[in-house]
């Protein structure tokens, strides 16, 4: 599965979700699905947040918004610990991402728009919600191939390669 290994995601999205689904982790009730679920709900939640234009609102959305980016960590962390991952879960996941943070964008561009009276906020909002939907799009393509490829190349080992989960024994 792919980890993301940028700077934010890395030192403390990553760190959270595992703080997370240790507790949540043998919870049957929580699924992976019910978890993006949740973090979508948070994700539109900061949207509305932000289109208030109150500095309260606005810090009130920004902490939505970060707890919705750990939950949105949360499901796919939670569904490789269950040994439960599924092209459903994958699929509501990279949708689930594409909209809501369109829908965030949108509403901040939005509001930086009302302020500002410049069109150009408008431009650069949509430009921003398009860049994060093709870089997740390219992840997911990415990860699919290469998660394909694996299992081609496990499938054509030799059975003894087989029982070490396709790879070869490590050479010294």
């Amino acid at each position: 599965n792919y980890q993301n290994t940028e700077f934010f995601p890395a030192l403390f999205l990553r760190p959270a979700s595992i703080l997370v689904t240790m507790v949540v982790g043998d919870w049957a009730w929580v699924t992976p699905n019910r978890v993006t679920l949740f973090a979508t709900l948070l994700k539109f939640a900061a949207a509305g947040m932000f289109l208030v234009d109150d500095r309260c609102w606005l810090i009130g959305g920004a902490i939505t918004l970060l707890l919705g980016a750990i939950f949105d960590h949360v499901d796919g962390t939670l569904a490789r610990y269950r040994k439960t991952p599924s092209n459903l879960g994958f699929f509501y996941d990279t949708v689930s991402d594409a909209v809501t943070w369109f829908t965030t964008l949108a509403a901040l561009g939005w509001t930086a728009y009302t302020r500002e009276a410049d069109a150009m906020l408008l431009v650069v909002a949509g430009a921003g919600a398009y860049a994060l939907m093709v870089n997740g799009y390219t992840r997911s393509i990415v990860e699919t191939a290469n998660e394909r490829a694996k299992a081609k190349a496990q499938a054509e080992a030799p059975d003894i390669f087989r029982e070490t989960g396709g790879e070869p024994p490590e050479r010294t």
